[in-house]
């Protein structure tokens, strides 16, 4: 039975969304509306309860913009009577989140939080809207605002990783995903995370033990594990590990390509041209067209080869690897002038990487 006031109303609407009686709870606020359409309260805890069923991952599209959209218009009547009232500011700017609207999101997330020292949570959206705006110094910030506060914050010491992984930041990252496994040691993401940051750091062995405990690969974990056995020279255990990836998450360029050098390196060279023509399937990359030619290369066709180099060039021509390898053809084929003049592109587009060419 529903109140006749709204005060109980609204205290219903409190308690079941404190149970996570999300429904019941939306139909109390609106239930204290429909009484006493002047109750900011209860207008609040209704867009907030909107937003919070806004982002919920089973929604449809439409679902999600129109519960969305009706909650910033009960939001934004609340914003303009209580300006300074830094919740509402928030919950605005988990709605533009959720519509995808980021920069909005940003400037309502950032106005929330120079209204009131906030929770973690607060900074940790306001990382993930930095992350979707492509900001990834000051999400590394937020996010590092976010475990401060609370250093158990699962969400945002997984954001954390991944920016500083992104950063190439590898101790922070390690010591961030090894607190993660200190509270689970199960934590899938976290133990992928740590083995991606030791491939990183070089540690392949170290890489390959972690990812190797991982209960229930992933794309990553397997992609990772298969890069890291590709450094140890265990090309064999590197192509089942991708050929496992593929056959279990699909095909993608990455995989692909990879699966490609490891079958090079067998020196499987009709497996390793197929892998990667279908990596080329995926995206138009230089690396791939590259590889081609050395494929092509190893198997006699001098001319298929040269036309890959050249396709390489064509598509990414900043690339120093395909000015290197065009080198190589030219050098090969005693075309000393046009080596050189490859190598010297190479070795000026490489930077800090002169000195390899």
């Amino acid at each position: 039975l529903m109140p006749t006031s709204a005060e109980p109303a609204h205290f219903i609407g409190r308690a079941n969304l404190g149970l996570k009686n999300t429904n019941v709870a939306l139909d109390a606020f609106r239930r204290a509306l429909t009484l006493d359409p002047r109750d900011l309260e209860s207008m609040y805890w209704l867009g907030y309860t909107l937003v919070a069923d806004g982002r919920a991952e089973d929604l449809s599209a439409n679902r999600r913009a129109s519960t969305v959209r009706e909650a910033r218009k009960f939001l934004e009547q609340v914003a303009a009577a209580q300006p300074k009232r830094a919740e509402v500011h928030y919950a605005l700017g988990l709605a533009s989140l959720a519509a995808g609207e980021h920069a909005v999101a940003r400037q309502q997330l950032e106005r929330a939080l120079s209204l009131e020292a906030a929770s973690a949570d607060w900074h940790y959206h306001y990382a993930r809207t930095l992350v979707a705006l492509e900001d990834f110094g000051p999400a590394i910030a937020a996010a590092r605002e976010a475990v401060s506060r609370t250093p158990q914050h699962r969400p945002a010491r997984l954001l954390l990783g991944r920016e500083l992984l992104r950063a190439r930041q590898w101790t922070e990252a390690e010591a961030n995903y090894r607190t993660l496994l200190s509270a689970d040691a199960a934590d899938a993401e976290a133990t992928i995370g740590l083995g991606q940051t030791l491939f990183e750091q070089g540690r392949h062995a170290n890489a390959v033990e972690c990812l190797h405990s991982v209960a229930e690969p992933t794309r990553d974990s397997l992609y990772y594990l298969g890069r890291a056995l590709a450094m140890l020279d265990d090309f064999q255990q590197s192509r089942t590990v991708y050929e496992q990836a593929i056959s279990t998450f699909g095909p993608d360029a990455a995989l692909c390509y990879a699966l490609g050098c490891a079958q090079a390196h067998l020196r499987k060279w009709k497996t390793a041209l197929a892998a990667f023509e279908q990596s080329l399937t995926f995206e138009d990359s230089g690396k791939s067209h590259i590889q081609l030619g050395h494929v092509r290369l190893a198997q006699g066709e001098r001319a298929a080869a040269l036309a890959e180099y050249r396709n390489a060039l064509e598509v990414s021509p900043q690339l120093p690897e395909a000015h290197h390898a065009l080198g190589l053809y030219y050098y090969g084929a005693g075309k000393l002038d046009e080596a050189e003049r490859e190598f010297t592109q190479a070795a000026q587009l490489a930077g800090d990487c002169a000195p390899a060419y």
